[in-house]
């Protein structure tokens, strides 16, 4: 019996809204496999009768509202299956089918975890897990609940993978030092770059900007999920630490949804009379207003104190914008000396750096220094993958 290749994407078919982050990562790879292997098979984890069902590809729209591009999944309702007809949707593994896992966020139903343990003992499945970074375990102060269910995962499934694909140099590290710390297998961890020549979209202004005057007002431009982990509140701090010293700066555009307890973030941001005309927050910007907004910003800044892999940095030096980032975590990886790092506790260094680039000789030689910024197609990080894969598909 031919081996099959079967793709968990439970996290992109169940997306809500418009795909950002880890989603945005899972249906560029997704695009491809479609495209390249058509015997892939997309699965999603039935929470209710315990296992990997088929999803099929057809045009579906995500929260009743955005379209994914590319890629078009059916997103399967959860039900109990009723009779064998829906009882074939199960996916039926074999001794050395190739399990790959895109996102683990869905390691919160503990049955998942287990079920990954019985393919892997009882069916000779292979796993492959993709792994996007160790937040909710390195980090726990900014994952809140998840914290137990992705250490209980990565404890029992990570030591027996074939494979562990990191998508960067210091998330690699972190799966390393933290397997050996627990005294666990440390399997082979292979390391890729996520691509960043994202679909060329064509600029639209926001309608909500036309409320804020000026056609050619200036601003630096905030991408990220309002947050603890993106680190809004050092932004805030700045723009409060300028005010007390007659610093003047341009507006600040936090382009984001606001997330995970993150209310008093927002209402700063947004409610102190101090600064609250130069905050301006976009909660619903779609691909094309997002274009326009790095095109016409003056600079980038990205605050975080952890990333698997920081794309707005990436994606805002490929709108030819200079992006000053924190110094933590997989950040200088990605553009290296070609930019400007700070600490994410320090407004101070913060500050510096963004009243250097207000000038605007710095500005045009910072901006040059981009010309020599390696973009990596998505084309290139989905063969890096199918290289890792024909290891184990022999």
């Amino acid at each position: 019996m031919n081996k099959k290749l079967i793709i968990d994407i439970t996290e992109l078919v169940t997306w809500e809204g418009k795909l950002t982050g880890v989603p945005r990562v899972m249906n560029e790879l997704c695009m491809r496999f479609e495209k390249q292997n058509k015997n892939v098979i997309f699965a999603k984890w039935d929470n209710i009768e315990k296992c990997l069902v088929k999803t099929s590809r057809k045009e579906v729209t995500t929260n009743q509202s955005s379209l994914i591009k590319g890629l078009k999944l059916d997103i399967l309702s959860t039900k109990v299956f009723k009779n064998k007809k829906d009882r074939k949707k199960a996916v039926s593994f074999h001794e050395g089918d190739l399990l790959m896992v895109l996102a683990d966020w869905h390691s919160s139903d503990i049955n998942f975890t287990e079920e990954l343990l019985r393919l892997h003992n009882t069916k000779g499945v292979k796993l492959i897990q993709l792994v996007h970074d160790l937040l909710p375990i390195v980090t726990p102060q900014y994952a809140g609940h998840a914290t137990e269910y992705v250490t209980n995962y990565a404890k029992k499934i990570y030591p027996i993978c074939s494979s562990i694909i990191a998508v960067s140099e210091n998330t690699k590290k972190d799966i390393t030092e933290w397997l050996s710390i627990n005294k666990l297998k440390v399997p082979p961890i292979d390391v890729i770059r996520l691509g960043d020549d994202f679909q060329t979209l064509k600029p639209v202004k926001p309608p909500e900007l036309e409320e804020y005057g000026s056609e050619n007002m200036q601003y630096i431009l905030c991408v990220g999920t309002i947050e603890a982990r993106k680190n809004h509140m050092l932004l805030y701090y700045v723009y409060k630490l300028a005010y007390s010293k007659n610093i003047i700066l341009p507006k600040l555009i936090i382009v984001g949804r606001v997330g995970w307890h993150a209310e008093d973030i927002y209402e700063r941001l947004t409610n102190d009379p101090e600064i609250k005309n130069n905050i301006i927050v976009q909660k619903n910007i779609n691909d094309n207003e997002l274009a326009w907004l790095y095109k016409n910003s003056l600079f980038s800044i990205y605050p975080s104190f952890y990333e698997g892999w920081g794309l707005p940095v990436a994606e805002s030096i490929r709108y030819g914008k200079v992006c000053i980032s924190s110094n933590t975590s997989s950040l200088p990886e990605i553009a290296g000396d070609l930019i400007e790092y700070f600490n994410p506790f320090s407004t101070d260094e913060c500050l510096k750096l963004i009243v250097k680039l207000m000038d605007i000789n710095v500005l045009k030689m910072a901006t040059k220094k981009l010309s020599k910024y390696k973009i990596t197609s998505w084309d290139n990080t989905f063969q890096s993958i199918q290289l890792i894969m024909e290891k184990y598909e022999r």
